[in-house]
């Protein structure tokens, strides 16, 4: 009631009542250690009376010691000193409310005072402190305006220099913000500054936004490194390489990922991104192994794996333990687990291993057999080629079986599972393969000449008579017309069309038996035949 008695004395023009009011009301709120309610009317009383010391001292003590929230008072007071020619004792004031207050009202009055009284050290720190308080409040186009009047005015300190920074990142000139960030955490010399409590706190806010210079993060990771703390370095290199990616600089990008890798190496974002880098980088075998080496610290049934073992695939489509896990996941009899068993035999082929990976011979493994033998080069090659050649002797065409097991599954009706596989092998195999061997038959047969007699007797005449197989006897000269009329057949069958049923295979015989139907090396053995014959 006394405080508002006095206010209303003093409203109306009644300041000695007023004065007198005030000044008992605050006595007793100091008495009473009511603080806001007397630092309050030592205020009035000084603004009512600026000759007042005694009020004015006591307010300013009170005002130091406790703001509180409304600084519209400290304001009025301060004004009054000003205008009273008592600059100084308005910069006491301001200058510890503005310590506690970030209001940028009380600040631009501190800089007006300051200027007054010619205190250049306090106007620096009344426009330092307006452009904080313009920053805290979310005002940063404001704020700009102060921090780059203080940059001109003297060389920026540190966390100057980290404002700077961030007023260029949110204005998006990140090769400014880069200038900026060097100037703020790196000395003339180029070595690591050691920044005070504050400067920390402002490299700590801009680490956390996207759009930080790499040098910041450098910086983090350094000064962490220093201090043992891996899992802060490992963050840091983290942010490092985003950075450096955003700065087009992959090199630098790949070799902070990777310490970033050493130091978490369970980490699986951080080893698939140190993989993709390779692979930008141009050293695609290295990011294989990279993948390999996830793949392989990767527990099984993790939600990512399949999308690992495909990604290792489509870069390398013979990884051995990318198929191994593949085939894990594969259902047991589909064509993708057959296609996986056979990729993963002929990679254990190649690598000398066993390579019966589905732990049954089928037409499969004899294929793969047959591959073995064609690339081995240990001094077996000769054996395995002769027992390779003896199993196509007698058994069908394993490609043939496995193209007639795969088409079944596929088109179980396709016209070419209707006919009939390939028949083994036999003798006659074929007119190239007989006409090799013309060469060797007349010379065994030259050598029977020369040892046994012809029989007598023996004519031409059985050439009108169907041609029929061999038989074994034991006069030379029938094993010499059989020779020759066994000749005459494949020469025969060596031609291009069939010479007819067996009813006229000696008009066939006959006709085969021109020059002109038959290669020379065939004419040449029937000719040589011939002659024994006569003699």
């Amino acid at each position: 009631l006394g405080a508002r008695i006095g206010t209303t004395c003093a409203e109306t023009g009644r300041t000695a009542e007023a004065q007198r009011r005030l000044r008992a009301h605050a006595q007793r709120c100091s008495d009473q250690l009511r603080i806001d309610a007397a630092r309050d009317t030592w205020s009035s009383i000084a603004t009512l009376d600026p000759g007042d010391t005694e009020a004015q001292q006591r307010a300013i003590t009170l005002w130091q010691k406790e703001p509180g929230d409304d600084p519209g008072l400290c304001l009025s007071l301060a004004r009054t000193l000003i205008d009273s020619q008592q600059a100084d004792s308005a910069c006491q004031l301001l200058d510890a409310v503005g310590a506690m207050i970030p209001d940028p009202r009380i600040h631009e009055l501190h800089e007006e005072a300051a200027c007054i009284a010619g205190d250049p050290h306090g106007t620096h720190k009344a426009r330092w402190r307006r452009a904080e308080s313009l920053r805290a409040c979310n005002q940063l186009e404001e704020a700009v305006v102060h921090y780059d009047y203080l940059a001109q005015q003297e060389h920026p300190d540190p966390l100057l220099s980290l404002r700077l920074t961030e007023v260029a990142m949110h204005r998006g000139d990140d090769n400014l913000a880069r200038q900026h960030c060097l100037q703020a955490l790196l000395g003339p010399h180029g070595d690591a500054r050691t920044l005070d409590a504050e400067a920390r706190e402002a490299v700590e806010f801009l680490g956390q936004s996207a759009g930080a210079p790499s040098d910041l993060h450098r910086w983090v990771g350094d000064n962490a490194r220093r201090c043992d703390n891996d899992e802060l370095e490992a963050l840091a290199r983290q942010k490092q390489c985003q950075s450096h990616r955003r700065e087009s600089d992959l090199q630098g990008a790949y070799e902070a990922i990777c310490r970033s890798h050493r130091l978490q190496p369970a980490n699986l974002e951080v080893a698939i991104d140190r993989a993709h880098l390779e692979e930008e980088l141009g050293d695609p075998r290295t990011a294989i192994s990279t993948f390999e080496q996830i793949l392989g610290q990767l527990p099984g049934g993790h939600p990512r794996e399949q999308e690992l073992i495909e990604a290792l695939l489509q870069r390398d489509r013979s990884s051995r333990i990318a198929l191994e896990r593949a085939l894990a996941l594969t259902t047991k009899g589909s064509v993708q687990q057959r296609s996986l068993l056979l990729r993963l035999s002929l990679l254990s082929m190649l690598e000398g291993q066993p390579c019966n990976i589905s732990g049954k011979a089928d037409a499969n493994q004899r294929m793969l057999a047959i591959l073995s033998a064609l690339i081995d080069t240990e001094d077996t090659r000769t054996t395995h080629l002769a027992q390779i050649a003896q199993q196509l002797d007698q058994q069908p065409d394993p490609l043939d079986h496995l193209l007639r097991e795969a088409l079944a599954e596929v088109d179980p009706d396709h016209p070419f599972l209707k006919t009939t596989a390939a028949a083994p092998v036999t003798e006659p195999r074929c007119a190239a393969v007989v006409r090799t061997g013309i060469g060797g038959i007349t010379e065994k047969l030259r050598n029977v000449q020369s040892t046994e007699p012809p029989a007598v007797g023996q004519t031409d005449t059985e050439d009108s008579e169907k041609i029929k197989p061999a038989t074994s006897s034991p006069e030379p000269q029938n094993g010499i017309q059989t020779a020759l009329e066994r000749l005459k057949s494949m020469r025969t069958m060596g031609s291009d069309e069939d010479q007819g049923s067996p009813s006229n295979s000696a008009e066939g015989t006959a006709q085969s038996c021109k020059p002109s139907a038959v290669p020379g090396k065939l004419d040449d053995a029937a000719t040589r035949l011939g002659a024994l014959r006569d003699e």
